[in-house]
């Protein structure tokens, strides 16, 4: 299960993506930073200016740390349990939900979902800079080096 992150406040949390269109969707727009205004007390909501493609199912009970989308661009990012008969797609859930409900106080909190820095991807990033490097030493750059004496 693909993963992105969640950042709020001070708070950084790990979303866990559905596997379905709606949440490849979502992806593709990121990164965002959104102002999410409170709704009922369990929920934050955002009007998003794209469409994206629903999977819409009856959500009778809906967890803390659900990303949902209502209709097709109705973005319900909910930080308390809640019944319901209402229809969602879900896009993904947040695990750390006793961190994430104390994140989510306020009637309206900055959310920014971008994507997740893996370790593989930083360990391959840097390897990319010392063979950079290293290229560069052996095409006659000055380097350092600890046997020389000045």
């Amino acid at each position: 299960m693909r993963s992105i992150t969640v950042t709020i406040a001070e708070g950084t949390f790990e979303l866990f993506l559905e596997n379905n269109a709606s949440a490849q969707a979502f992806s593709e727009l990121l990164p965002l930073e959104l102002e999410m205004v409170d709704v009922n007390g369990n929920e934050k909501f955002y009007l998003l200016a794209d469409h994206l493609p629903s999977q819409e199912r009856c959500s009778c009970l809906i967890k803390a740390g659900d990303l949902l989308l209502c209709q097709t661009n109705e973005l319900t990012f909910f930080y308390d349990d809640s019944k319901t008969c209402f229809k969602y797609t879900y896009l993904g859930h947040v695990k750390d939900s006793q961190n994430f409900r104390k994140a989510m106080t306020g009637k309206i909190v900055t959310v920014i979902f971008e994507e997740k820095q893996d370790s593989l991807d930083c360990f391959m990033k840097l390897l990319l800079i010392f063979a950079i490097m290293f290229e560069k030493r052996n095409d006659g750059w000055a380097t350092y080096d600890k046997n020389e004496t000045s």
